[in-house]
């Protein structure tokens, strides 16, 4: 039998440390992750030298659910398929992946490969029945610890919003105040153009005409995505006009459940998520009259005008819901003249002058020796209020706007970097720039050209000092006499394999 303590009974040069925390500027905070990365001089201390022992942490921040995303995950299973991985430690080797798919195809490439498995609780060898049945059982274990975690949080959120409390996106035109209260945007502009939507519709009955009379009009419609603070004006189109003729918030009223996830494999295998709307009658959550619903004034105005003389029954009633409205009229407009009162007042001209020469001397106090990173930074503070990037990657560019602390802004368009990323295989101009590169440059330079020009490893990963020493002994090609020697220095302190 294999030894599965002892670090010259594995036929690998290098044990890997796999762990799903933050990387180390959380470590000073987190002790948890502290006791992750000590994992990597532990395995110093079995008997490791240091530089085979590798960290991998470039998962920071994705679910373990799926590894298409997960990078980490992808690079270990590809180096334990090539055998190049001693040991895989973890203080939870739940951590490494939450599906049994991902932790099953794992499990195998170890099997194959003699890899070992360890954590907290032991070591274990995929290729023995025992450990692997008990390899299998910790991670259906943890596939469904995130099943009930995920239906645990679905279900708070559910009843959270059959009250009413959960806190939804609102449309352009709606605002969410700090204590959580629904009202009309402040913008003028804005509550016009949305208004001038409705007031088509009750004239049209159809979007598509809506969307004519606004071209006609040469009108232009608010936008804003979820993660934007900046609204734009865009030309009318019929997903716009639908999406605002069809969204209960303007009729004051609170719906969750309004769309389903439905999943898809695309051609590739990879799991797909999109999302469908669903009827009204299968929404989980409808409330009416949740918050003041858009512009309701003056469409009861309306009404009540239309009202004929006899039907006084009915005269009284859409009376009292005009005074009603209009009560709520002058409650929005009383606060926004509250607004107005507390807005500070304009600068005068010797202010003015003053402010110019300041600005004039940014430069110098900027570039001045003196002056230090922490003093820039809170220069910047004292200047700007928000900086919003806007990304297009249909045109490898983005926009930033600088919102100045007076409510100045400035936008700057800026060109994204784009490389093309080159899958290099095993073709032979790789095999040929190495032979080339390798005259009179280390792995390690070698690896640093490869990754600018845009080669990938065979697998699809960056390339690295690892990778390129594997493809020089692929390809039959002898290091740089220069390194030569360090490098039979290096190897040399690696414990031998044991082959029995």
């Amino acid at each position: 039998m294999t030894s599965r303590r002892s670090p010259s009974a594995i036929g690998s040069d290098a044990p890997w440390f796999m762990y799903g925390s933050p990387r180390r500027g959380q470590v000073e905070r987190n002790t948890e992750s502290a006791r992750q990365y000590a994992l990597a001089e532990r395995a110093v201390e079995l008997g490791w030298p240091a530089e085979s022992v590798l960290v991998v942490d470039e998962d920071t921040g994705q679910s373990a659910r799926w590894a298409h995303a997960r990078i980490g995950f992808r690079e270990l299973a590809a180096e334990v398929g090539l055998g190049h991985v001693g040991v895989i430690l973890a203080l939870e080797v739940s951590r490494l992946a939450r599906s049994s798919a991902d932790w099953h195809q794992l499990l195998d490439l170890c099997a194959l490969t003699g890899t070992l498995i360890a954590d907290a609780d032991g070591i274990y060898l995929p290729g023995d029945f025992n450990d692997r049945l008990l390899l299998g059982l910790k991670g259906t274990m943890s596939e469904a610890e995130l099943h009930l975690i995920r239906s645990r949080l679905r279900g708070g959120l559910g009843h959270k919003a059959a009250r009413g409390e959960l806190r939804l996106p609102l449309p352009i035109g709606l605002e969410r105040v700090g204590d959580g209260e629904i009202r009309l945007c402040v913008d003028e502009q804005v509550r016009t153009a949305i208004r001038r939507v409705f007031d088509l519709w009750d004239r049209c009955g159809s979007a598509r005409q809506v969307v004519a009379a606004l071209a006609e009009e040469g009108q232009r419609l608010p936008r804003r995505r979820i993660s934007e603070r900046r609204i734009r004006w865009e030309p009318p189109d019929y997903g716009s006009v639908h999406q605002i003729l069809t969204n209960p918030n303007y009729a004051g009223a609170y719906a969750y459940g309004r769309c389903r996830q439905l999943r898809t494999v695309d051609a590739e295998g990879r799991v797909k998520i999109k999302r469908v709307g669903t009827p009204v009658s299968e929404w989980r959550v409808l409330i009416t009259e949740h918050h003041p619903g858009g512009y309701e004034a003056e469409r009861r105005r309306r009404q009540f005008d239309a009202c004929e003389p006899e039907n006084r029954l009915v005269g009284r009633s859409l009376e009292r819901a005009c005074e009603e409205a209009l009560a709520d009229v002058e409650r929005q407009r009383s606060a926004l003249t509250e607004l107005d009162r507390h807005r500070p007042a304009p600068l005068s001209e010797p202010e003015r002058i003053a402010l110019r020469r300041l600005a004039g001397e940014l430069p110098r106090v900027w570039n001045a020796s003196s002056t230090t990173d922490r003093d820039r930074k809170e220069l910047l503070r004292a200047l700007l209020n928000d900086v919003v990037l806007t990304v297009d990657r249909d045109q490898d560019s983005a926009t930033v706007e600088l919102i100045w602390q007076g409510g100045a802004r400035t936008e700057l368009p800026v060109r994204m970097r784009h490389r093309t990323v080159k899958r290099s295989g095993t073709r032979p101009e790789l095999i040929d720039l190495v032979r080339r590169l390798a005259e009179d440059s280390s792995d390690r330079e070698i690896a640093a050209v490869l990754s600018k020009q845009g080669w990938m490893s065979p697998t699809g990963l960056p390339f690295n000092e690892r990778r390129v020493r594997a493809v020089r002994e692929r390809g039959n090609i002898p290091p740089a006499r220069r390194h030569h020697c360090r490098e039979a220095a290096c190897r040399s302190t690696r414990p031998p394999a044991n082959s029995g």
